[in-house]
């Protein structure tokens, strides 16, 4: 009798385990989906994250896509060249801003006008 007590106790805490690690792969699903590297850019002063708040242009990109339901994963400004540029705010900065977003994301950053 204490052998069939045992063996449901364990069978118990298996389901249990396996059902954990389940709803453990169902809710981490979302880091796991594919990944891609989109651009931008940067223009001297008519870019759409100009106007927030934030202690640098690195943070003020995350804020304007995660304000547009863009998941961001990682974010890279390069410098490409340092002119000379005109001071038009239609004119290059010479930086190009790398963001690495989820493949469902794509059109929506798209929108906004970063490329693949």
């Amino acid at each position: 009798m204490i052998w069939i007590i045992q063996n449901i106790r364990e069978m118990r805490l298996k389901t249990f385990l396996i059902i954990l690690s389940i709803l453990l792969l169902v809710t981490c699903e979302k880091d796991l989906g594919v990944k891609t590297w989109t651009f931008c850019n940067e223009t001297q002063c008519s870019n759409a994250w100009d106007d927030i708040s934030a202690i640098n242009t690195e943070d003020r990109v995350k804020k304007y896509l995660e304000n547009k339901d863009i998941r961001i994963f990682d974010i890279k400004i390069e410098t490409y060249s340092y002119g000379p540029f005109c001071a038009a705010c239609f004119c290059p900065s010479g930086r190009i801003i790398q963001v690495l977003v989820q493949e469902s994301d794509l059109e929506k950053i798209q929108e906004l006008g970063f490329k693949k």
